[in-house]
């Protein structure tokens, strides 16, 4: 499925944010498994100001193509088009 995400990276990492919030989002507990982690959350953790946010927005955009892919799954399967109703923070 084609996505052009819309935004700058502030705008889009703030509507991924509202998923974080909501803990829909999981990332691993640290250990030495996961040795990317912690330079993956101190540059999540720190935007807009952070020095780096190319894995920021690349993850910003994964969250906002995984709501638009499964919300868009949900209505080929069910038919439903949901008219007037944004799915926006229910997917």
């Amino acid at each position: 499925m084609p996505f052009n995400p819309k935004g700058d990276k502030d705008a889009r990492q703030f509507q991924a944010a509202a998923y974080c919030e909501k803990g829909c989002v999981y990332l691993p507990h640290p250990s030495g498994e996961f040795l990317w982690l912690k330079d993956f959350e101190d540059e999540i953790f720190k935007q807009p100001s952070a020095a780096f946010r190319d894995q920021a927005d690349a993850f910003a955009q994964l969250i906002i193509y995984l709501r638009t892919y499964l919300s868009e799954g949900w209505r080929a399967r069910t038919g439903n088009t949901l008219q007037g109703i944004n799915l926006e923070g229910v997917l």
